[in-house]
């Protein structure tokens, strides 16, 4: 379970890691794979020329991904926004399109969308395939999750009122509904992947335009799904709406982990020029490179968001991840590894043990490259086996004596479970 921090400016990012599929128990994985990258867009609207030009754009930068997530607002008309991507991208690339205020008010392109999902268009695998789980009844095809590599990825209609009729998903404003939260919070429980990406058309925290009729606009609902990101260590929101890119990180007081990455807009453009993300996802980072051409057509990286990365391991080397510590010869110790924080920085470790008692709390220092590490060796008769939590705060707080899921100086939070076998 992790969390995120941000490092600026980068002006080059070369990141090839390596990515395996995590599981709950201790041991290697998988053989690795060469990391993963993806792209996103959002809100190009009717705007297919620049849209294709933004595209091409990629092909020429970091090149198309595995998949295109388009945020939101591709009407007028969508099946032209597609025929972009086949252009540029090819008949075969997997586009997941997210329902934004646009598709919602128009009937015809909700249709589409379903269609989409469920049956494909032109001789297309429907989208379904490329997903491991369909949303709530009421958002069967304009709601779902799915999996690549060591990431689980969301997609919510914000416009679903929690209705199970036809129609129901495009039935209210911008909103997390109870019904929405709950099929969200489901979802997040039962993902067991490391990187966690979120994605939905309008903002949690707008800035530019839209403030106050986002999803800002029902406050507690919004602070409720912004506290559930938290809670499962999301480690980004990516939205869309505003036409303009943004960065937030944490609640509406900058409180947490999460961040709110807004991609601006691929085309519908209100002077502020356009953006697409290129994310990089590795065995023990992601990256999300922002590319915009600042209203000339020539795209640049700008900027580089890295995000953190806070994980246990039962090996010094950092290579053999451990969620469930039992075997006293190879998991006696606990060793936490992270990336993405504040060079030559002094931070606080803190490891809480099954009973929730703070059992050993150390100052460390990061190195030139932001990684942070520390170990614990579990001690007989003192420290007690059940889930542990090992939390990070800067070096000018004192972690509490027993575990406080909801601390406000904590940045980073990783579970495990350890038994008394490894004790």
């Amino acid at each position: 379970m992790k969390r995120f921090t941000l490092v600026l400016p980068v002006a080059l990012l070369v990141l090839v890691v390596a990515v395996g599929s995590w599981s709950m128990a201790c041991g290697p994985t998988t053989p690795p794979v060469d990391g993963f990258h993806f792209t996103i867009t959002a809100d190009m609207r009717g705007y297919h020329i620049k849209f294709g030009d933004l595209l091409q754009a990629i092909n020429y930068g970091p090149g198309p991904g595995v998949f295109h997530v388009s945020i939101g607002d591709i009407d007028n008309t969508i099946p032209e926004n597609r025929a972009q991507i086949d252009d540029k991208f090819g008949i075969t690339a997997v586009w997941y399109p997210i329902i934004g205020n646009h598709e919602a008010e128009t009937p015809s392109d909700m249709d589409w969308l379903r269609t989409e999902y469920n049956t494909g268009h032109s001789d297309r695998t429907a989208l379904e395939f490329n997903t491991n789980q369909d949303g709530p009844i009421g958002s069967v095809g304009t709601t779902y999750s799915w999996d690549y590599g060591n990431a689980h990825f969301i997609a919510l209609n914000q416009y679903w009122d929690g209705g199970t009729t036809l129609g129901s998903d495009n039935a209210t404003d911008g909103d997390i509904v109870p019904a929405l939260y709950n099929w969200l919070a489901t979802d997040l429980t039962a993902n067991t992947k490391p990187f966690v990406f979120v994605f939905g058309h309008e903002p949690a925290f707008p800035y530019n335009r839209h403030v106050g009729d986002s999803l800002d606009k029902y406050v507690a609902n919004r602070d409720a799904f912004w506290s559930l990101l938290e809670a499962e260590d999301v480690q980004a929101f990516f939205c869309g709406h505003t036409h303009y890119y943004s960065k937030h990180q944490g609640d509406k007081s900058h409180v947490g982990g999460v961040w709110q990455l807004d991609v601006g807009n691929a085309g519908n453009d209100p002077g502020d020029g356009l953006t697409y993300f290129d994310v990089v996802v590795g065995s023990n980072q992601a990256t999300v490179n922002v590319y915009r051409d600042g209203g000339t057509g020539i795209f640049s990286l700008v900027e580089s968001v890295k995000l953190l990365f806070w994980e246990s391991y039962s090996d010094s080397e950092h290579n053999i991840h451990c969620d469930n510590f039992s075997d006293y010869s190879t998991e006696h110790v606990a060793y936490m590894y992270g990336t993405g924080f504040t060079a030559n920085h002094s931070y606080k470790v803190a490891y809480y043990d099954g009973s929730g008692n703070n059992s050993a709390t150390e100052t460390v220092i990061s190195d030139t490259s932001g990684d942070l590490s520390s170990h614990h060796t579990f001690i007989d008769e003192i420290d007690i086996a059940g889930t542990w939590h090992v939390i990070v705060c800067d070096v000018v707080h004192n972690p509490p004596s027993t575990y406080n899921a909801t601390w406000t100086n904590t940045l980073l939070d990783d579970s495990f479970t350890v038994q008394e076998s490894a004790i």
